[in-house]
């Protein structure tokens, strides 16, 4: 998804690049999606930014017992969007 589709549809532009991200990737995990996206940002904030994602229906995850702990995914609604 570019940032003009993004900004069409209403999504911030960081959450446009995550979703194209993860479109093309599948699943990744907290750390490298941070490393891509948001280098600059906090642990904290980056969990913000995915929950945030999470809770209008764009990601889930699961929780690994090994690292990395915690895998990103597309739901159904954010891979419409890809």
């Amino acid at each position: 998804m570019s940032a003009a589709v993004a900004t069409r549809v209403g999504l911030p532009e960081i959450t446009a690049e995550l979703i194209a991200s993860l479109g093309e990737h599948r699943v990744l995990s907290t750390e490298q999606l941070r490393a891509i996206h948001l280098p600059e940002r906090s642990a904290r904030r980056t969990q913000q930014v995915f929950a945030s994602m999470e809770s209008a229906g764009l990601l889930s995850h699961v929780d690994a017992r090994v690292a990395p702990r915690r895998l990103w995914f597309l739901s159904e609604a954010g891979a419409d969007l890809a």
